[in-house]
């Protein structure tokens, strides 16, 4: 199934962006299972590569617009309402931050397994939460059952990752 993904990933850097990158050159590190609310669910897979040489050119289709961001910045974007991110990415981001390289981050995610999340959807107050395994609150879908955090706390003002170390990142 991982080649599958992989070969799909490449794909679909050329068809959205015109990029050809070559999928033995990818470095899985996460694969999100969204939660059971509607009739349709996309099970996706991330996957870490350097860009290669070249212009990237949107296929106005999925893809309206694009910019090349730092982990740092997109989140500091997504903070001021510039940009809109949605959870699998946001975590995504959060994570790769915490690298000041690619060399860095490439050769952290491929010394590590695949993160898999499963989202189970809560609520705290006014709050969404999305919660994964190790989550206190994960088994029975309570956000505001005490204990271990693996969490996303989507709130009105900003979103907050909470990791405790449920899951080792």
């Amino acid at each position: 199934m991982e080649e599958r993904a992989r070969i799909a990933a490449a794909r679909e850097a050329m068809e959205e962006v015109e990029l050809e990158v070559a999928a033995e050159d990818m470095a899985w590190f996460s694969h999100w299972t969204p939660p059971n609310l509607g009739n349709r669910r996309f099970i996706t897979w991330f996957f870490a590569a350097r860009a290669p040489a070249g212009v990237v050119t949107i296929d106005d289709g999925e893809i309206k617009e694009s910019q090349w961001l730092s982990p740092t910045d997109a989140l500091a974007k997504h903070r001021s309402g510039d940009i809109e991110i949605v959870p699998p990415t946001y975590v995504t981001l959060h994570y790769l931050s915490a690298y000041s390289s690619v060399d860095e981050a490439l050769t952290a995610l491929e010394a590590v397994e695949p993160r898999h999340y499963a989202t189970r959807i809560g609520a705290s107050g006014d709050d969404l939460v999305a919660m994964w395994a190790g989550d206190a609150g994960y088994e029975s879908g309570e956000a505001d059952t005490e204990g271990a955090r693996h969490r996303l706390r989507m709130k009105e003002g900003g979103w907050i990752l909470e990791d405790s170390g449920a899951i080792s990142s």
